[in-house]
């Protein structure tokens, strides 16, 4: 039988990094942004695990914990907290309790999971057509809360949008990035530091996105090689990061041109602004 999984958060990019990584298991998933429903919900469709975010308006901290299980049955039910910075003010001592912290990885996720529910099964395999259709259900319900509808005169037009290489080496946060800029957007990917130096020489980007600790070179290091090129000495970067203390190396290694440092996950509202911002100011 599928576990009843509930994810709470007021982010959607929380919400569609956990969907992506669940999506082949045999869970039945449902997602809130707002700590009523979540309480309704998790009163109602008892679910087997909740995903809370821990600084979800309503249901934040150790109130919200009690908030959202209730009394009787559910008054147990395991909870994943997550959360941007472990700190001293966690709970302490309550019972099926775990801490993820945003970012995640996938073996972090899975691992938080196992320790609370055990193992989630794969998924019955579907045919090749139905994994398609789920894959754009998806997508489609996830840019609903990303992007507004385009209209006919947003359509895009061939060869004058801007490009924009993203750099990382997790796939989630590459699928994340795409959706969030592909209303705006033309985008390249790589995935190392090393494919994010040779994808600029062959698609001449006009912006790159990257993360800061990859395996091999890093994001730093690959943008300090790109940049020795006088051809991209003034290319716009932005650096993510999920690691708080990568803001200070990041102010201590910042690269020539102009440059941006934003925590994982990121924002849309927060990204197109320093996009655009970037943008004006290289032309």
């Amino acid at each position: 039988m599928s576990k009843k999984i509930l994810i709470a958060s007021r982010f959607v990019e929380i919400r569609f990094l956990l969907l992506l990584n669940l999506e082949e298991r045999d869970v039945e998933l449902t997602e809130v942004s707002s700590a009523a429903n979540a309480r309704v919900i998790a009163r109602t469709g008892k679910p087997d695990l909740i995903f809370l975010d821990y600084d979800m308006p309503g249901l934040n901290g150790e109130h919200g914990i009690e908030k959202i299980r209730g009394e009787g049955k559910g008054a147990d039910i395991p909870i994943v907290l997550l959360v941007r910075e472990v700190s001293k003010t966690m709970p302490q001592g309550i019972r099926n309790i775990e801490i993820l912290p945003v970012p995640f990885s996938q073996e972090q996720l899975t691992g938080t999971i196992e320790k609370l529910i055990g193992e989630l099964p794969l998924a019955p395999a579907p045919d090749s057509e139905t994994i398609f259709l789920i894959r754009q259900s998806i997508k489609e319900l996830l840019e609903k809360g990303i992007s507004p509808r385009q209209t006919e005169k947003e359509t895009r037009e061939e060869g004058k949008r801007k490009k924009i290489l993203i750099v990382d080496d997790e796939k989630q946060q590459r699928d994340l990035l795409n959706i969030m800029l592909r209303d705006h957007y033309d985008f390249i990917e790589a995935e190392s530091g090393e494919e994010m130096i040779r994808k600029a020489h062959e698609h001449k980007p006009d912006l790159v996105i990257s993360d800061v600790i990859m395996p091999g070179t890093s994001g730093f290091r690959a943008v300090g090689e790109l940049k020795k090129d006088r051809e991209y000495i003034n290319l716009p970067v932005i650096f993510c990061s999920g690691r708080v203390t990568d803001r200070d190396l990041y102010n201590t290694l910042k690269p020539r041109g102009k440059s941006h440092f934003l925590l994982k996950p990121v924002h849309r509202k927060d990204l197109l602004d320093t996009i655009k911002e970037l943008l004006e100011a290289a032309t």
